[in-house]
Formats: C-alpha cells, structure tokens, sequence
C-alpha cells in the first residue's frame, strides 16, 4: 500500500529519521505513492546524507544530474547550467559532469547568438570549448571530449571572419579525427567531419 507508507514515511522524515528520509526520496522518485516531485526527492536525500546514510549521496548526484537534464531538454539553459556548475564543485574531475557543462554552456551560447546578443555568446562559447578542453587533458581516451571540442570550436569560430575563422575552424578536423581513433563507433564525430569538409568545400579559394 504505496499511500499508507508514504504517509508513515513522512511522519518518520519529519522527524528526521534518516532511513525514513531515504526511502521517502525513493518512492517519490519511483513515483510510489505520490506525484513526481524531484525537488521534494532532493530536500529528503540531503537530508539522509546529511545523517549517515551513504548510499543517499551517489542518489543525490544522480536526482541532480536528473535535474539538470531535465532543465535542458526544456530549453532552460540557465536553469540546467547553475544546477551542473554546482555539481562540479563537488564532483571536479567528474566526466558526466564535464559533459553536462559544456554541452548547457555551448547550447546557451548558440542562443544568446540566436538572440543577436553576440559578445556574451561568444564568452559563453569559448567558457563551454574551456571546459571541453578541461574534460579531455582529464580523460584524455574520452572520445566524447574530442567530439565536444569539435563542436565548440566550430561554433566559436562563427565569430570569427577571414584568416582567423580558418585558423580556429582547422582544429575541428584534428578532434574529429581524434575522436574516431579514440571510439570509431561513435557516429556524431562523421556528421562534423562532413560539415567541416562542405564548408572548406564553400570557402573561396584564398582562405
């Protein structure tokens, strides 16, 4: 009876029960007995971490990565972006949390861009090829580091015009060849490579 024991589990967390507090983020996350709240999830797994339960802290970074995702798949860039920021202070050397950071950070970029405000996009841009790069001297056999410095590196070098777009934009290629020596089954590394080749394709013959 998922109702009853969630009310008994409230009580018990209310009280600060830490097991209780535990198996109360559980159910809400599980959808057990409650509407999905991920933020009442949150507020029960700190306070169980906070009181001894271990297991509740490898949860909490997962609900947070949860969290996070689900502000950018709603197109809250910003929302999503403060909650990864956050988790790599905690977890710095952490590659999910250094994808998470620089996809939010190239995904803001490219709206400020889209919003016509372009000196902040390219800040924010060249914050998300930092941490691209951060993520790949950390896990340098990271294939997905090479495909993330690929596309921030590209869109970077939107801003760029002439001779130095060209000098920017020609380190795309090296990533991308990289990446496919690093893991040859990711595909999103051929799908940059051909862009990459159309637009030297596209470009008149000087540059």
């Amino acid at each position: 009876n998922y109702d009853a024991a969630f009310n008994w589990l409230s009580k018990a967390a209310a009280q600060g029960h830490a097991e209780a507090c535990f198996d109360l983020s559980k159910m809400i996350i599980n959808q057990q007995g409650n509407k999905l709240d991920l933020d009442k999830a949150r507020k029960w797994l700190i306070k169980a971490s906070q009181n001894g339960i271990k297991e509740a802290k490898e949860d909490l970074f997962q609900l947070e990565m949860k969290l996070g995702e689900t502000a950018y798949k709603s197109y809250q860039n910003e929302k999503a972006l403060k909650i990864f920021e956050q988790l790599l202070k905690s977890k710095p050397n952490h590659p999910k949390v250094f994808w998470a950071v620089t996809k939010v950070k190239d995904s803001l970029g490219l709206d400020l861009f889209n919003a016509g405000k372009k000196a902040e996009a390219e800040k924010v841009l060249m914050a998300a090829m930092e941490s691209a790069s951060a993520w790949q001297k950390s896990f340098p056999n990271d294939a997905q580091a090479y495909v993330y410095l690929a596309v921030t590196t590209g869109n970077l070098a939107r801003f760029k015009g002439g001779k130095e777009r060209v000098q920017i934009g020609s380190k795309v290629e090296g990533y991308c060849l990289k990446a496919i020596e690093t893991d040859a089954n990711l595909g999103r590394q051929y799908v940059i490579l051909a862009t990459f080749y159309w637009e030297i394709y596209n470009l008149n013959r000087m540059l």
